[in-house]
């Protein structure tokens, strides 16, 4: 039996991640991934890296999001206004990030 070569592949789409072993016969399961986004391939002593760095990405993106919009309410922003402005403001600059 020959030993299949072994990477990781990472999903992150929005607050998705999930990691696979990529193989032999793995492509399927690689297609399927890429319907939810963008697959990137790591070697396989990466994936606990990977998983630290995206698997808490969208919690810490989060919890800055709300502290955000609270100082907005604080300084008399309506609520609904300030999470719009915060909002389209991270999506703004995701958009210049890529």
């Amino acid at each position: 039996m020959r030993p299949s070569k072994c990477a990781g592949w990472s999903v992150v789409r929005r607050a998705t991640f999930s990691a696979i072993t990529a193989g032999e016969g793995s492509e399927p399961i690689r297609e399927r991934f890429e319907r939810l986004g963008v697959v990137v391939e790591l070697p396989e002593r990466l994936i606990d890296v990977a998983g630290a760095v995206s698997g808490c990405g969208p919690a810490i993106w989060a919890l800055l999001a709300e502290a955000y919009v609270d100082a907005g309410i604080r300084y008399d922003l309506p609520a609904a206004q300030a999470a719009t402005l915060v909002r389209e403001t991270m999506a703004g600059t995701a958009a210049l990030l890529t």
